[in-house]
């Protein structure tokens, strides 16, 4: 099933990242496409002692599902364009920036200000640490990251070293099949940090990492 999913998905060169985020969030809508629809699934599966056992799950029309769906996981709206959330825990002296993607529904120039202004209340509201929230973020535009990287890294960085793009997809050597291309939005490029970026503060990160199930 990875095999013929994956196959019809977009992903970056050989980083299966966004094909397998796909999968998990329309596993239900792939499955249909490629193998139809049935009452009834037979699974196989090995246990613990590493028997091999089977049983038959039951189907659900999708208005079942769905609704378990909401239930388990209510949807909260998020009124910012930009994707952007922010809060300050007081009493545990922490920042929580949540950041849903970097292709905003608004201005760069606005994405941007918002970011700003996050990091300056931080630097004058003494908060000693940073979660920094990027659970189901699909990616986007690399300057913003670039940006946001401006204001974690209190030294000069280096975002992207080179950019390829397919030269001769007839090649395997990958030297050969592709070439060096100089885009400058890319990130490539040594940058500096901006003036108000985290010095002596604790950073944690939140994501999702897919893992094939091969």
């Amino acid at each position: 099933m990875l095999y013929k999913f994956r196959s019809n998905l977009g992903r970056d060169g050989n980083n299966y990242q966004y094909s397998y985020a796909a999968i998990n969030k329309n596993f239900r809508f792939y499955l249909h496409t490629y193998f139809g629809f049935t009452k009834d699934f037979l699974i196989t599966y090995r246990t613990k002692d590493n028997r091999e056992a089977t049983c038959i799950v039951k189907g659900r029309s999708l208005e079942s599902i769905q609704k378990e769906k909401l239930d388990r996981y209510p949807i909260v709206e998020n009124k910012a364009m930009s994707g952007l959330k922010f809060n300050i825990i007081d009493s545990i002296q922490t920042a929580i920036l949540s950041i849903k993607t970097f292709s905003p529904n608004t201005t760069n120039k606005q994405f941007k200000n918002e970011i700003s202004n996050y990091f300056e209340v931080i630097e004058n509201n003494n908060v000693l640490n940073l979660t920094l929230d990027l659970r189901d973020n699909g990616g986007g535009n690399p300057n913003l990251v670039k940006f946001i990287l401006q204001h974690l890294f209190n030294k000069p960085f280096e975002q992207a070293k080179e950019c390829r793009i397919v030269k001769n997809r007839h090649k395997d050597i990958f030297s050969e099949r592709t070439k060096n291309k100089w885009y400058p939005w890319y990130g490539i490029g040594t940058f500096k940090p901006k003036k108000n970026n985290l010095k002596e503060i604790y950073m944690f990160l939140l994501m999702k990492v897919h893992f094939p199930l091969e």
